[in-house]
């Protein structure tokens, strides 16, 4: 029976830890071990973790003096993991009894190195419901690319072969880093099993690991942008032929178009502005980045399209012009965001007059 490795980065989870770890501890598969990874919490949270090594044996906790983020303790824990398989579960989310056991007989039974499963999203408590036992997809992504667009770059509801992990490292210090991982360990094996039932249980939880970054001024945008810089850079490091060259191209704009939608929130641009922003930026996007529409899959167009381009443009262009935009205020973005849509008016009422 192969090994598998738990990862269970946390901070300051102390309302949810125990939901969590309990339901690892109780799942079906037997040879499981834990590695659970404090970031300097200061809640109750680690005083929960060490009343569950009591009773759980094959358990490793490990406590940091600092906090340092998502991405440096899932690199922490995958040095220490023994398994020959890893899973990364986030510590105010539950997973179904039998996951790891539907995720490995997945793999075995379909000879590849990736299984994944659906996810369901919760608030309070996950909703109880009966699904049918469904034979895992398997999906050749050189044939069926425009799955990537669908697959989502969570690490969480996946179960991998440890040495797809070899030479790749998640960003540190920033959120959104898995995207940069999931890709290209999802290429690097090409084949995947896919079992379309919710057997890891995602809390939105606004306080929890994932958010907590976000709460410095402009971060998410900037931290989205260079995520995807080491999406492509990782996509290099194991990169054996150029089939997927457009498709992580494709994936890379597609991340920072969803990082303007971010900007528009979290920089609280006036509800006013949100549809000039949107067909100016479009426009930038399309004179500076020749962005094309690069998905066959009409659902997955029609879902990037509701945010067309925004993410490309304002990146591309806000960092161009400032290159330390993280020690700007919000409303000296929001003003840069505004001189942009001016610029564009203008330039356009220029070209209506030459016309004339």
């Amino acid at each position: 029976m192969p090994k598998v490795s738990i990862i269970i980065p946390f901070y300051n989870v102390e309302k949810y830890i125990s939901d969590c770890l309990n339901s690892v501890f109780n799942q079906t598969y037997n040879n499981i071990e834990v590695i659970i990874i404090d970031d300097a919490s200061t809640d109750k949270s680690v005083a929960i973790v060490k009343s569950f090594m009591q009773a759980n044996y094959d358990v490793t906790l490990l406590q940091s003096e600092e906090h340092h983020g998502i991405g440096y303790n899932r690199n922490l824990g995958l040095s220490l993991a023994t398994g020959d398989y890893i899973a990364f579960v986030d510590a105010d989310d539950i997973i179904r009894p039998d996951m790891i056991e539907k995720l490995m007989a997945a793999i075995k039974g379909n000879n590849v190195d990736i299984a994944m499963c659906r996810h369901q999203s919760f608030v309070g408590e996950p909703r109880r419901q009966r699904f049918k036992e469904v034979s895992p997809r398997i999906i050749d992504l050189a044939e069926e690319s425009d799955f990537l667009y669908q697959i989502g770059g969570h690490v969480w509801n996946k179960l991998c072969k440890r040495e797809l992990f070899d030479n790749l490292k998640f960003p540190e210090g920033i959120d959104y880093e898995d995207i940069a991982v999931t890709y290209p360990i999802l290429i690097r094996t090409q084949k995947i099993a896919y079992i379309d039932e919710p057997l890891y249980c995602y809390r939105r939880n606004i306080n929890g690991i994932t958010l907590s970054v976000k709460r410095i001024p402009n971060r998410g945008v900037i931290d989205l942008y260079y995520s995807t810089l080491k999406l492509e850079q990782n996509y290099c490091l194991i990169r054996q032929s150029n089939h997927f060259d457009n498709h992580i191209r494709n994936l890379a704009h597609s991340f920072m178009y969803l990082s303007a939608l971010n900007a528009v929130c979290w920089l609280q641009v006036p509800v006013r502005l949100h549809s000039q922003i949107v067909s100016n930026l479009m426009y930038l996007a399309d004179q500076h980045y020749g962005v094309t529409n690069h998905f066959k899959n009409p659902r997955v167009r029609r879902r990037l399209m509701s945010i067309p381009y925004l993410g490309v443009a304002l990146i591309g262009e806000i960092l161009k012009r400032n290159p330390n935009i993280e020690s700007l205020s919000d409303e000296q973005v929001i003003n840069h965001v505004i001189q942009l849509i001016e610029e564009y008016n203008s330039s356009q009422k220029e070209k209506v007059k030459k016309k004339l």
